[in-house]
């Protein structure tokens, strides 16, 4: 009923003129009532939010506060965002942040159903902060496959931010390169033993697959194991490939086929060589391929496949009441790195019609799993609260990192300097709303949190 009455007004509000103030004001009070009886729902059900109409509202906070992420981004002048805009949209000034919203809307949201849908919603037109304050709350950060761990960059200026306006702390795992899931679990369960507060899993990538095998082995581990699970309140897949990915699954049968083809052209030296030379050859070929660096390379090469990912969904043990939000891409040349062209219309082959971020499928870079069915994952897919596909490729939170590569187009198109705030900010921001992440008492004097 608080849903719908703030709806009906905020259906009254006009915007982008000065008149009609009072009802936008009324119509913000009323929205925030709202999120004061969803918090005190939550309160007294835990996992009320897998409710439908709860999934839906909550739904749209996030992309209202996505909206608004990017607004705040271009009036402080966050890192690059004007670069950005003027770029991807040819416009450097706006009448006031309703033009500037709509314009946001059109250049961000992949879809024109959902920026119609966007467009229309009050919610996302009243731009609600959500108050400020330090939060009880940390970061797990879960990175991809090419990841310097700990040491890593990946969305470094919005973790600076959030931890300068919110007070929240972000550990890196200390995930490897090409590492089995396993491994990686590994060093983000290390991670979560260091959390001092309750904590959120951010994955990016093949980091979501990490942070899903971490949480399997937590809740199916001893009981002190089980017990660090306590503090989860909420999850974040950036660009999930925890699905899998049609290149992993192609790399490896290249590399099967690589190996048998290897045999066959050493077959000749066998009968050119002498028996002492061609054993001597197969000892270092076989001495590199038993070696624990080649093993483990492998083994993270094929946790990157569709089998693999399977293997995770069919087997995993996931907490059922907490919320998964997530990104998702669908890149476009215009506005594509040129290091990820060659991936690009690798998966265009790979999948023909396929709506893709150059690595992952839209349509499978979400928060459950899409070919495995059984109790867990179901219960997981009702934790999914979903999102709105942006137009955005799959190193969108990396800039640091891709120095080396970035081309002068790359520069002029300002293909890495997407608002890196929307990947984190909204995810945070939806969870206080509802009141699933407490502020600390004594940082802001208020507990939003159960």
């Amino acid at each position: 009923r608080a849903i719908a009455a703030a709806d009906r007004l905020g259906a009254r509000c006009e915007f982008g003129s000065p008149r009609g103030e009072a009802v936008r004001a009324r119509a913000r009070r009323a929205y925030e009532a709202a999120f004061e009886a969803c918090a005190e729902f939550l309160r007294e059900v835990p996992d009320g939010f897998v409710l439908p109409w709860f999934r839906s509202f909550w739904a749209r906070n996030e992309e209202a506060l996505r909206v608004l992420s990017v607004v705040r981004a271009w009036e402080e002048d966050q890192d690059d965002v004007r670069r950005w805009m003027r770029a991807v949209s040819g416009r450097g000034d706006f009448r006031d942040s309703q033009d500037l919203l709509d314009e946001v809307l059109r250049v961000l949201w992949a879809r024109p159903e959902d920026r119609e849908t966007l467009r229309v919603d009050p919610l996302v037109r009243l731009l609600i902060p959500v108050p400020e304050g330090c939060l009880r709350f940390t970061v797990i950060g879960c990175m991809g496959v090419v990841t310097d761990g700990e040491r890593g960059r990946e969305l470094e200026d919005a973790f600076r931010r959030l931890e300068g306006r919110r007070g929240v702390h972000v550990i890196r795992a200390h995930t490897g390169l090409f590492r089995p899931l396993e491994h990686n679990a590994a060093a983000v369960i290390r991670a979560i033993e260091k959390a001092r507060t309750p904590y959120g899993l951010l994955g990016y990538s093949q980091g979501c697959a990490n942070a899903l095998m971490a949480e399997h082995l937590l809740r199916s581990g001893t009981p002190g194991e089980q017990r660090l699970l306590d503090g989860l309140v909420c999850r974040n897949l950036l660009f999930s490939a925890a699905n899998g990915s049609v290149h992993g699954t192609s790399g490896e049968r290249k590399f099967l086929r690589a190996m048998v083809e290897g045999e066959r052209f050493l077959k000749h030296y066998q009968a050119t060589h002498s028996r002492e030379a061609a054993r001597l050859l197969f000892r270092v070929f076989k001495t590199v391929l038993d070696s624990p660096g080649f093993l483990m390379t492998v083994a993270g090469a094929h946790s990157l496949t569709l089998e693999r990912a399977a293997v995770l969904h069919r087997d995993g043990q996931f907490r059922l009441d907490v919320p998964t939000s997530s990104t998702r891409g669908i890149a476009s040349l215009d506005r594509l790195p040129e290091a990820l062209r060659y991936l690009y219309h690798c998966h265009s082959r790979l999948l023909p019609g396929a709506e893709h971020d150059s690595q992952v499928p839209v349509d499978e870079a979400v928060g459950h799993a899409t070919r495995v069915r059984n109790a867990f994952t179901e219960a997981l897919a009702r934790c999914d609260m979903g999102s709105m596909p942006l137009a955005l490729h799959h190193w969108a939170p990396v800039t640091a990192e891709v120095e080396r590569v970035t081309t002068p187009s790359d520069r002029e198109r300002a293909v890495y300097q997407a608002p890196k705030d929307l990947l984190v900010f909204p995810w945070v921001e939806v969870n206080v709303r509802f009141g699933r992440i407490a502020y600390n008492n004594a940082g802001s004097g208020t507990d939003a949190g159960p």
